[in-house]
């Protein structure tokens, strides 16, 4: 074996002097993403509805810039782009992360509940996207929605909210030749089970251990929850020129739960 013909790839996630937007990122996976890519030099633009920043203070010594939007509403995610762009110019790379997987009932699928959830999981991403073109380079400019194994494969969850995610996926997948005429990539992350403090799965292994704990044996190949940490990476690779020929998919980052191909 002659080892001296291997050459390794050294991969150096560099993202200064770009800008990026993270979309509902003062608290929750948002939040380490938008921490994660601070990390790599960026200039990043948390975003959150309402003007709360306290988790955003456990950022140490660096600056941080925040907006104020819903941007389930349209009107209101475009304004932010105007002011994002009238203060820092184009934006390189944008994670659309905001979602809400809360059901107003968990069976029916009723009108009510479908256009709530897809006004919590399918428009704060389209509203920002369908702008895009005009507010970022036009040029290896990437964008990352997050989405759900919910909106992969049917594992139990509210009926509206795994419609709401299959709906963003498929909106990912059909929007990619458009904004690619600009040469911008859209692609997805659908996270699996992740546990952080003050996440869903926190409070589930509080109120059962034993059977959250038997679910992730038998359910999960790895074993184990996600960290947010997991997700972070995947969005990283997936905005940088190291992804630079996908566009249009949804990569499930999940530990090997759901089954299919």
């Amino acid at each position: 074996m002659v080892v001296g013909a291997l050459r390794v790839c050294k991969v150096n996630f560099d993202f200064k002097q770009k800008i990026i937007l993270v979309t509902g990122s003062t608290h929750g996976l948002g939040f380490y993403i938008g921490n994660a890519l601070l990390n790599l030099g960026a200039t990043v633009i948390f975003n959150s509805r309402s003007n709360n920043k306290r988790s955003l203070k456990k950022i140490n010594n660096k600056i941080i810039h925040h907006f104020v939007a819903d941007v389930s509403d349209e009107e209101q995610a475009k304004k932010m782009l105007q002011k994002i762009n009238d203060k820092f110019g184009l934006l390189d790379h944008i994670v659309c992360n905001v979602g809400d997987g809360s059901s107003t009932n968990f069976n029916t699928g009723s009108l009510q509940e479908m256009n709530l959830m897809l006004k919590r999981n399918l428009y704060p991403s389209s509203n920002i996207v369908s702008l895009a073109p005009n507010h970022m380079t036009l040029n290896d400019g990437s964008i990352v929605c997050i989405s759900s194994i919910c909106g992969k494969e049917n594992i139990g969850a509210p009926v509206s909210y795994q419609v709401a995610k299959a709906a963003l996926n498929m909106y990912v997948a059909s929007i990619a030749k458009h904004l690619y005429d600009y040469k911008i990539r859209i692609n997805a992350v659908a996270p699996g089970n992740i546990f952080f403090e003050g996440s869903v799965w926190e409070k589930k292994l509080k109120e059962n251990n034993k059977e959250v704990l038997e679910m992730l044996q038998k359910d999960v190949i790895l074993n184990r929850f996600g960290t947010p940490e997991d997700i972070s990476n995947f969005v990283i690779f997936l905005l940088s020129s190291f992804s630079s020929f996908s566009t249009g998919k949804t990569f499930v980052v999940d530990g090997g739960q759901t089954k299919g191909l």
